[in-house]
């Protein structure tokens, strides 16, 4: 998104973090639910490690949704609607269009349907995405379109209004933390229907608002408090998903729920430890560029998935699902450079304008700053 402002060097970790989470989270799904078949899955060292980051690897879509909620509502322009329709917009249904396209031909191919199989996926496509990973767009194509409305809201509220608008967010989220506590047979005395009605879009919206108040809070928090709440509501998570995995008999997600409970206060700790440490460049980000790419990384990595799958390559235990997540990061940021690369298909694929990617992530980025280092 361009905003003019001065970089915001942490959004960019947080952006590659949360790129890196999403390719794990997708490629141990099988392996923890395989694993729940096999002979006492609950004792195994591996399916706790999956199950260890993988309770970490959900903050991803959170902090997706907070880091485009605080860049969109710390934005003037995003008051302007023909700018909404004219920049923002193309840069999420555009490329959102390719990368269907193209995983629709693929599923499409490789079940034998051909071309009347493409069309169909991509009629369907107009409904809901062709693969699970792309429902985010979706979300957040919904929330850019509100975005003027929003902005204007949050910035006309009074300091009791952003009170009540904290304290929805914080009731939906302690809604889904007590519902993930509770047996299920008393967990069903909080669906009611006031509270569930709160979960607006998904509870997709209360985090893009939630991600403009962490970013605009002035007061600073002590580290040691914020890695210690972290800490605690990570290990609550693991230890909640693995009681419930074995009281139920299947991989339970309760307490990894992504829009709501105790994966979002987990998100907001890490997005204030972020915002709170040095506001510098990454040097691991300064040589490997790759926050500019997350989007395209994270449009690409379900079709990757299924190429990987289509070759046999099904990782169900850990050290195959950790060797194949850091193997298919890497494929996916080195396609997204490459096409980055190429003026005709830089915006199509990446979202990014080919002037914006050769000052900031691509080849002849790259080319360029090196030698600009030798001289």
């Amino acid at each position: 998104m361009e905003t003019g402002r001065q970089h915001i060097h942490y959004i960019d970790s947080l952006r590659v973090i949360s790129a890196a989470s999403v390719i794990f989270m997708h490629t141990a799904a099988s392996g923890l639910r395989v694993g729940v078949l096999d002979a006492a899955p609950y004792v195994t060292r591996g399916w706790h490690l999956m199950n260890l980051l993988t309770s970490f690897a959900f903050t991803a879509v959170p902090l997706f949704f907070m880091i485009s909620g605080y860049l969109l509502f710390t934005d003037e322009k995003t008051k302007d609607v023909s700018h909404l329709f004219r920049r923002r917009l193309p840069r999420l249904v555009i490329p959102l269009a390719v990368w269907t396209v193209l995983t629709a031909a693929w599923q499409s191919l490789t079940a034998g349907e051909g071309a009347l199989g493409i069309l169909t996926r991509l009629r369907d496509a107009l409904y809901g995405p062709v693969i699970t990973p792309l429902w985010f767009m979706y979300a957040l194509i919904v929330l850019y379109l509100l975005s003027p409305f929003l902005y204007a809201g949050l910035h006309g509220l009074s300091r009791g209004g952003h009170r009540l608008v904290l304290a929805v967010i914080a009731a939906v989220s302690l809604r889904a933390a007590l519902a993930a506590l509770l047996p299920d047979q008393w967990g069903r005395w909080l669906n009611l229907y006031a509270l569930k009605s709160l979960q607006v879009l998904g509870g997709n919206l209360l985090l893009m608002l939630l991600g403009w108040y962490l970013g605009t809070w002035e007061k600073r928090l002590p580290k040691p408090l914020l890695i210690a709440v972290a800490a605690a509501t990570w290990a609550v998570i693991v230890a909640g998903t693995y009681v419930r995995t074995r009281i139920y008999g299947v991989y339970d997600q309760a307490f990894q729920t992504q829009s709501a409970g105790f994966e979002v206060l987990l998100s907001a700790c890490i997005f204030l430890l972020a915002k709170q440490g040095p506001d510098r460049p990454n040097r691991l980000l300064r040589a490997i560029p790759a926050a500019p790419l997350a989007f395209p990384i994270y449009l690409m990595h379900g079709l990757a998935l299924l190429v990987l799958f289509r070759c046999g390559i099904d990782p169900l235990r850990f050290p195959e699902i950790l060797g194949v997540s850091v193997g298919l990061l890497a494929v996916c940021y080195l396609v997204a450079k490459t096409l980055a690369s190429i003026r005709p298909l830089c915006y199509a694929f990446t979202g990014l304008r080919y002037a914006a990617a050769c000052g900031s992530c691509n080849w002849i980025y790259t080319v360029r700053k090196r030698k600009a280092s030798n001289q």
